[in-house]
């Protein structure tokens, strides 16, 4: 089980990546993401990742992503 820290970092992780790709494809498409928009897609995935992963898969995941400093 990830601690409270790790679930916190992860969360913050996957919630930058989602606003970048937003971001990205808001470029390409000359449109804008509103930022709950943005918070409810991350909150999604979240979700979804913790329904279909292992603690490991998580912290390679984390790893992986990297994580924002606080």
């Amino acid at each position: 089980m990830l601690s409270d820290m790790e679930e916190c970092r992860l969360k913050a992780a996957v919630h930058y990546t989602v606003g970048r790709l937003c971001q990205k494809i808001g470029e390409d498409h000359r449109r804008q993401f509103s930022r709950q928009a943005i918070a409810a897609i991350a909150e999604t995935t979240f979700r979804q990742c913790g329904r279909c992963s292992t603690n490991e898969d998580i912290r390679s995941l984390t790893t992986l992503l990297g994580t924002p400093d606080f």
